[in-house]
């Protein structure tokens, strides 16, 4: 039986110093959408906002830990 997965954005870089996401580089946060452009995430207060494609790489975990790179 194969683990459920989730998608998550893991933060890698903020171009941008005044993203909200900036303090947070090395950290994953929820995936909500990609539109093409950019990714869609839940910021730590709830407020769906974007995170720029060029700052994170889109990944799935399971339970146990191991990622699959997407993107």
């Amino acid at each position: 039986m194969e683990k459920p997965t989730v998608k998550v954005l893991q933060i890698v870089d903020s171009i941008n110093p005044t993203m909200w996401y900036a303090n947070l580089i090395g950290k994953c946060v929820p995936f909500v959408r990609d539109d093409g452009v950019t990714y869609w995430s839940r910021e730590p207060e709830g407020f769906i906002n974007i995170v720029e494609k060029t700052d994170a790489i889109l990944i799935e975990v399971t339970e146990d830990g191991p990622v699959v790179i997407i993107s």
